[in-house]
Parts: structure tokens; sequence; C-alpha cells
């Protein structure tokens, strides 16, 4: 009896210790997490990440490894994250592109509407209308003035065809009554150059991509395209107040894969509005031209469905013929 004693205590102290490793299994993260980031390094959804991953690193004691996978308007990335395994240690940051994706390829290799989480939205961001000097413009309302003079003949800068900057500066063309012609680029890299060369005259651009060499005056900034005016660009207009009630604002986000864990979303949730919050993040998101998002992780998810659909409506009304 007394052999069957010790043997049960020994299997009752095994189970125990096994139990222990299984809770501290399901502790989340306990190992490196992946971001996958959807555009290039050096980029503004880099940036951020980079940021933004450094603090989680710091809190979780854990590394985080950002992979880049550009590419195919951020679907290269997107794809990777929708078909991960859905433990919380691969995650996904983008750009808004995620919500315009769904309307521009005939095929895509994930559904934008049932593959993600929208756990943060990280920051809020707004496009700068940017012209060459050589324009001879200051504003908006001169741009309009010019365009209307010369229907099609200012040529106009994106960063790819269905990108943010070509759905929003065909959205301002519509309610301006003006007609640019469209010059896609691949991504900021190429359109910057561009610009600064005189090739195209006028783009709409990320803060952090043009404040330099707005400052330098090497560009002229006509407006921005958020309501408020912004800190960056001091004394530079809103498009609203040309074209009352015209505005757009972007954002970059986070995403899990689907099935993520409730516990694993509200963590990241949680722990991702702390590292937001902090000033020295604050600090360096607004140095970069970037404002910190006070959404809520609802709010997000909601403005992220919304937008899939709002968006399928501009693409609509922009002709853009499927790629």
């Amino acid at each position: 009896m007394e052999l069957r004693g010790q043997m049960i205590k020994v299997v009752v102290a095994a189970l125990c210790s096994f139990a222990t490793a299984m809770a501290s299994g399901q502790e989340y993260p306990s190992r490196p997490v992946h971001i996958v980031v959807a555009w290039a390094p050096g980029g503004a959804v880099d940036t951020v990440t980079r940021i933004v991953g450094q603090k989680l690193s710091e809190l979780w004691k854990q590394p985080i490894i950002v992979d880049n996978r550009g590419g195919a308007g951020g679907n290269i990335g997107a794809d990777a994250v929708a078909k991960a395994v859905a433990d919380g240690y691969t995650l996904l940051t983008t750009s808004n592109a995620i919500v315009i994706s769904p309307s521009l390829y005939k095929e895509m290799p994930y559904d934008a509407r049932k593959d993600f989480i929208p756990l943060v939205q990280l920051t809020s961001s707004y496009f700068v209308l940017t012209a060459h000097q050589s324009l001879g413009v200051k504003g908006l309302k001169e741009l309009i003035e010019r365009a209307k003079s010369q229907p099609g003949a200012i040529p106009y800068a994106s960063v790819g065809l269905g990108s943010g900057q070509h759905l929003v500066m065909e959205r301002l063309k519509g309610r301006a009554g003006i007609d640019l012609l469209h010059v896609p680029y691949k991504g900021d890299a190429s359109a910057t150059p561009a610009l600064l060369s005189g090739e195209v005259k006028v783009a709409l651009m990320t803060p952090n991509s043009v404040a330099a060499h707005v400052k330098a005056g090497r560009l002229v900034a006509l407006a921005v395209s958020k309501l408020t005016r912004s800190a960056v660009f001091e004394g530079v207009p809103t498009m609203a107040e040309t074209l009352p009630g015209f505005g757009d604002t972007g954002f970059q986000g986070l995403y899990a894969p689907a099935a993520t864990p409730s516990t694993v979303v509200a963590k990241i949730q949680r722990d991702v509005a702390r590292v937001l919050a902090m000033p020295d993040v604050q600090e360096r998101l607004a140095g970069g031209g970037f404002e910190p998002s006070n959404t809520t992780p609802d709010k997000f998810a909601a403005r992220y469905h919304h937008e899939i659909e709002t968006f399928a409506q501009v693409v609509r009304d922009a002709r853009i013929p499927p790629q």
C-alpha cells in the first residue's frame, strides 16, 4: 500500500507539473512575434511598425521580428498572414490599401472581409497635395483654376493604380470639376523623384515623403487632406477650406488571422494601446508626420468593414478597370 501511495504521489506531481507547463505555454507571447509588413522597408507602414514593435518587444520581453513582404498593392504580405497559423505569433501591418484591394483586383488570394481580425488602428494618416515649383501655383484654388484652363494637360503622380493617392485624387478631380493626367509609379520611392524633377507637376504624397522637400523650398505644399490643419505643414490650408467638406484620412492598422483566440486578441489590443499612449512614441510618430490613433478596437473594426464598401463605390465611380 505504501508503494502504491508513493506511486500515486508521483503521478499527481507529474500531472501538476504538466498542467503548469501547459498553463505557462498558454501565456502570450512566450516566443518571438512576427509582424509582416505588406510594404517595402523604409516606407510609412514599415516606419510605424518598427516604432511600435520596439516598444512591444520591451513590454513583452520577446523579440518582434519585422518581415517586409511588399508587392501587389500589399496583397502578398496580407495573403501570407491570412494563411498563417492563427495563434497571435504572425500579425500584419498595412495601410488602408487593404480595404481598396477587394474592389481593385479580379482575383484575390484571400477574403478581406472574413480572413482578418482588425486589431488596432495604429495611426491616422493624411495626404499633402504637393506641386513642383515650375507649375507656379501656391494653393488648391490656383491649381483648380489652372487645370480648368488646361484640361488634361497637368500630369499628376500616384504611387500606383488604385492606390489611396490615386483614388483620393480622382475624388478631388470630380469634386473640383477638373481633369488631370494620371501617371502611376511604383511607390513613393519612384513618385517622389518624379515630382522633384518636374517630370510630373502635382501629387498627393504622404507627409514623411515630402516634408523635408517642402521645408527646403524644393516643393510647394498646396493643401492637406485632413479636416484640420497640420502642425507639420504650418500655414498650409486644408482642402476643405477651398472645397467645403472635402477631405480624406487614411489609416495604418494591425491585423491577426481570423481564428486567433479572443484572449490573445484582447492582450494585443490592450498592450498596443499602452504603447501608442507613450509620450515618446507619440513624439516619434508626430515627427514622421503620423498621427497616433485614438479610436477603439470596435470602432476600428467598424471602419475597416465600412471602408471596404465605400472604396468599392469610389473604384466604380473612377472607372478603374479590374487588375
